[in-house]
């Protein structure tokens, strides 16, 4: 059942979308969806992320949006989460096929694949990718560890965050360390394809994970009910001439990669039609007036739909025709589509995330009575850790409830029960 408060299309809208019949066809993220199919059974999730990645790393710094908040070109990286068991979402299979259909540059790779995120390696991407323009596409696996650690004050990772939130932007980037310096006065172009189990995700991200700048910047595709790809027999796929295919698909994106390719010095902006930006500026209207009522998870998802939104309606359009594409109001509402879903899966992470932040809450209660004595005054637990009243009652009657607490209202105590 989707969040009411969380939809972005009109009914009509979404079965528009859903049946596609009077709509262009998508393109390119199909036809790899279609092609990659042959060859693994990952999820249709997976298989979608991937095409729209494929086309934001092919776009990079050589083809962007227009201006629409100020005079900067808006550039359409991704920032993505697929969360399911790993043994099924073959994230880095469908990561080689990208790699596979991107050209290369005059003096190397196209993209820089950075699967370490230590400053050292993170530093020396985004000096390159600034400098040279070109794409820099960070991997991970078990991203939960990443939210974890760089917490963590005296972490290798601290700070790491508030890079990954300027690189989104494609912001300046000046963060000087005693040991570790990254200035990119030009921002660089930056995309995160990240994999996580459930459990660990859940139990790494705290509320404010959800609430800041830096989860809503992802895309989130929940695939822990996703159902995999059809299988076919290894004699099978041997015998299966993709070549043709995988042609026509590098043709596209070597198409939109150009003007990096030949280090064209100013980018190619993609039109806007007149229907597509009042579409777009119907969204932001109802996006800002809902944002602005809502200071927790919701208004910070809120906050960024619009971008995401934005970004992708440009990749659907280079889905279509390349480089030479306008966005037109069909890849607007493609888009919003895809990110409803998307904010739905964050809606659900949201609400498991405050789950266990609330079974860390009860578990640092008993572990400090447990440390303690056993018995401790209820203003001295609540002060210690930091506990609002309304979240100490809650976890007094839930532990009260499940009996590991007794509580006297005399002496204003709560003991633990063995």
């Amino acid at each position: 059942m989707r969040d009411e408060a969380l939809h972005l299309l009109s009914d009509n809208e979404r079965r528009l979308v859903e049946t596609g019949n009077t709509m262009p066809k998508v393109g390119f993220v199909d036809d790899f969806a279609a092609w990659a199919a042959r060859k693994t059974d990952a999820p249709q999730y997976t298989m979608r992320a991937a095409g729209l990645m494929a086309l934001s790393l092919a776009a990079g710094d050589g083809v962007v949006l227009q201006p629409i908040f100020g005079d900067s070109p808006v550039h359409m990286n991704l920032y993505i989460v697929i969360v399911g068991p790993s043994t099924v979402l073959r994230k880095s299979t469908v990561l080689n096929y990208v790699d596979g259909l991107m050209p290369m540059a005059t003096s190397g790779k196209l993209v820089t694949v950075l699967d370490d995120v230590s400053p050292q390696a993170l530093n020396r991407a985004l000096a390159t990718a600034g400098a040279g323009k070109r794409p820099v596409l960070m991997s991970m696996d078990e991203v939960a560890g990443v939210f974890e650690v760089q917490k963590r004050s005296n972490s290798y990772l601290a700070g790491f965050d508030k890079v990954l939130m300027k690189s989104y932007d494609h912001s300046p980037i000046h963060v000087l360390r005693p040991n570790s310096t990254i200035d990119v006065p030009s921002g660089a172009f930056v995309n995160v394809f990240a994999a996580s189990t459930p459990d660990p995700l859940y139990k790494a991200l705290e509320q404010e994970d959800v609430e800041s700048g830096l989860l809503p910047r992802f895309l989130i595709f929940d695939a822990t009910e996703a159902i995999r790809g059809t299988r076919r027999r290894l004699t099978e796929r041997r015998a299966d001439d993709w070549g043709a295919e995988k042609k026509r698909l590098q043709k596209h994106i070597q198409g939109i990669a150009q003007p990096t390719i030949s280090m064209q010095p100013n980018p190619v902006v993609l039109p806007v039609t007149e229907q597509a930006m009042e579409r777009l500026d119907e969204l932001d209207a109802v996006i800002y007036a809902e944002a602005g009522q809502e200071s927790n998870a919701y208004g910070a998802m809120k906050g960024r739909a619009f971008w995401h939104v934005y970004k992708m309606s440009g990749l659907y359009a280079l889905s279509r025709q390349g480089r030479k594409a306008t966005v037109e109001i069909h890849d607007v509402l493609r888009a919003m589509h895809t990110v409803e879903e998307c904010l739905h899966d964050l809606a659900q992470m949201q609400e498991k995330v405050g789950n266990n932040a609330f079974e860390r809450q009860c578990d640092e209660v008993m572990g400090y009575l447990i440390t303690n004595g056993g018995t401790a005054k209820i203003a001295t637990v609540t002060k210690e850790l930091k506990l609002h009243w309304r979240d100490a009652a809650d976890i007094q009657r839930t532990l009260e409830m499940r009996g590991q607490i007794v509580v006297d209202g005399g002496k204003k105590t709560w003991s633990a029960q063995a």
